[in-house]
């Protein structure tokens, strides 16, 4: 059986379907009020490969358990060393049916989730051309904020709109100034 020292204790969902991939805590907010709803089968990933091949600075990895941490929602750590361990990986994907993202690299384009969904959601309104290029066709689900993207990620993908999540406690009057 291939094990990993743990660095810390994860905080994993035992129902988990879905992972919501993270590499930088200002992710958690883009997804926060998506994941809401689905937190009885959702949990965090804390993803340390998406600079591989190399490692990441301990204190991003920190920042993110941190702010996790302090939200109490489910997660669990995928470390830099983790990804030299390919039945490690394949375990650790086993039960996910969906992988929730906003960029295609660390563990969303390894063999080991090659089965299991990428799901696309769309962060900001005001990018540049390169966010309609046909590598979208490489999503499973595109979730997108309005008609304009829309339009033309259908093109590629199955697309949805679900507008502007992360602006959701904004708009709703809910904002925590503590974060």
């Amino acid at each position: 059986m291939e094990t990993r020292q743990k660095k810390i204790e994860d905080n994993p969902n035992p129902n988990a379907k879905i992972g919501f991939v993270v590499f930088y805590p200002f992710q958690f907010y883009v997804f926060k009020n998506v994941y809401r709803h689905l937190a009885d089968e959702a949990e965090f990933i804390i993803d340390g490969g998406r600079f591989f091949p190399l490692p990441p600075p301990p204190e991003l990895i920190e920042d993110c358990i941190r702010l996790l941490t302090q939200h109490g929602v489910f997660f669990r750590v995928l470390y830099y060393e983790d990804y030299q361990r390919e039945k490690y990986l394949a375990d650790f994907f086993t039960n996910y049916r969906a992988l929730v993202g906003l960029w295609r690299n660390g563990c969303m384009v390894i063999p080991q989730t090659d089965k299991v969904r990428k799901v696309h959601m769309n962060y900001g309104a005001g990018k540049e051309l390169s966010m309609f290029w046909s590598w979208h066709r490489n999503w499973d689900l595109y979730l997108c904020l309005g008609p304009r993207v829309y339009e033309i990620i259908k093109l590629f993908t199955w697309v949805e709109i679900v507008g502007y999540p992360k602006f959701d406690d904004w708009f709703n009057g809910v904002l925590d100034k503590d974060f």
